[in-house]
């Protein structure tokens, strides 16, 4: 069985290269396809080892002054970068479904990688027991009772490892939709994704495989942020993202090297091997938790809430700090009492467990595949 990999990339070119590698070393058949929203578009060297390419649409935007890159504290500023990211996603999935050969398609980001072709397979072997026509993973549906949120509408779906039967998506046109057209001030690409996937395929044919709680975060212990960034690793199927620029320069190619080193096991490519080589370092989940500890001291005296200081973003957190005034605990006060304000008029409600009840006398309903993931 052929499987396809989509990929979206703006310019982290040398990340996506060691993707490639890793996926070219591998027996089995897999195609790659991938949409670039660089304006200089894919370098050569690039496209000449992969099977498909379409270059993504030139929305202009505001680079954001912070090393997260991609992150704005203004929602006006963050909205284009949302729009780019959700339509270069789309692309390389159309790309795919239209193009390739493949029966299965997952779609990631240049910066997450497979460990191992074993857990691709069984991925997609577990796609197929379940018998779902599309798989994905997120925080949950249980934000669809936050109207406050930016994933309200169907919950969220992660942007990275996600799969879809490619004959499905090509018979309901899956992608052929306009990122501009759903309102992406409010909604991020994943909760987007979501309400592509709830409104075009249809909850009952989706496969909530995992909560990002069940994956581990960069020291390798369960994840309690809730969020992608800035690593995201899951053991059973040997998914890893990490994003580079929620850390010190270094910080993050190292911590890739960690995770390489260790879970990548011996038959990984030469440019691995070379890329443990020049940037592993033994104590980097160390130099990692000590630096979130120094800041979570400061963030503390600021007033900064729990859910901040969970957070494993260092860059994040440096920001917030530097940005600091003598207002900011005030500040901080007025949204700690707006968030319990808010949790006492939308408390939180198990969503699934919810409608599991509602529809317990509707056959085939969409919380029976669901379920499967607990």
């Amino acid at each position: 069985m052929r499987i396809g990999i989509a990929i979206s990339v703006y310019d982290k070119f040398d990340e996506l290269k060691l993707l490639i590698d890793m996926i070219r070393s591998w027996d089995g058949e897999y195609e790659i396809g991938v949409c670039c929203n660089h304006k200089d578009g894919l370098p050569a060297e690039l496209k000449s080892r992969i099977d498909y390419y379409i270059p993504g649409r030139n929305f202009p935007f505001k680079k954001s002054s912070t090393r997260e890159g991609t992150f704005f504290w203004n929602q006006d500023d963050n909205y284009m970068i949302r729009v780019r990211a959700a339509d270069c996603v789309r692309r390389a999935c159309r790309l795919m479904t239209e193009h390739s050969n493949c029966s299965w398609i997952v779609h990631v980001h240049s910066d997450a990688w497979f460990m191992h072709e074993e857990g691709l397979k069984k991925f997609i072997d577990d796609c197929q027991n379940q018998e779902c026509l599309v798989a994905c993973r997120g925080t949950g549906i249980d934000t669809v009772w936050k109207p406050m949120g930016s994933t309200s509408a169907y919950g969220q779906s992660d942007d990275h490892f996600f799969a879809f039967h490619r004959e499905f998506a090509m018979g309901i046109s899956l992608w052929d939709y306009r990122p501009e057209d759903l309102l992406m001030r409010k909604y991020s690409v994943h909760g987007l994704l979501m309400t592509i996937f709830a409104v075009k395929a249809g909850l009952s044919n989706v496969w909530y495989y995992k909560k990002l709680e069940d994956c581990l975060n960069c020291y390798e212990e369960p994840l309690v942020d809730n969020e992608a960034k800035p690593c995201v690793f899951d053991p059973e199927y040997g998914f890893l993202h990490i994003h580079r620029g929620s850390f010190p320069n270094g910080w993050g190619k190292s911590l890739q090297a960690h995770f390489m080193l260790r879970y990548a096991g011996i038959m990984h490519p030469t440019s691995w091997h070379d890329f443990i080589q020049a940037h592993y370092h033994e104590g980097i989940q160390f130099f990692i938790r000590e630096r979130n500890a120094e800041l979570n001291l400061v963030l503390k005296y600021l007033l900064f809430p729990k859910n901040i200081l969970k957070k494993t973003r260092i860059t994040y957190k440096e920001a917030l700090i530097k940005r600091a005034t003598v207002l900011t605990p005030l500040q901080n006060i007025k949204k700690r009492l707006m968030k319990w304000v808010d949790s006492k008029i939308f408390p939180k409600r198990d969503t699934l467990a919810y409608y599991t009840e509602l529809n317990k006398d509707i056959d085939y309903d969409w919380t029976k595949v669901w379920n499967n993931y607990e």
